[in-house]
């Protein structure tokens, strides 16, 4: 999470964030996703494909931080 924060830190100091992300509220966020999307694979005895709806989620998860 720590190295995820710095990342989206540097991603706002080169314009690729709004300057006004909190870095640490979304890096917990992405993590817990895929945290989240990592145990419905295991679950479903790794059939259920962790990606699906990515393009759909990503644009929620991202939308005011583009």
């Amino acid at each position: 999470e720590t190295t995820l924060k710095q990342s989206l830190r540097i991603a706002a100091t080169q314009g690729e964030l709004d300057a006004n992300t909190d870095a640490g509220a979304l890096a917990n966020v992405l993590l817990c996703y895929v945290i989240g999307r990592w145990q419905l694979f295991g679950k479903s005895g790794y059939a259920r494909d962790p990606l699906v709806q990515w393009a759909q989620q990503s644009a929620i998860l991202l939308r005011k931080h583009a």
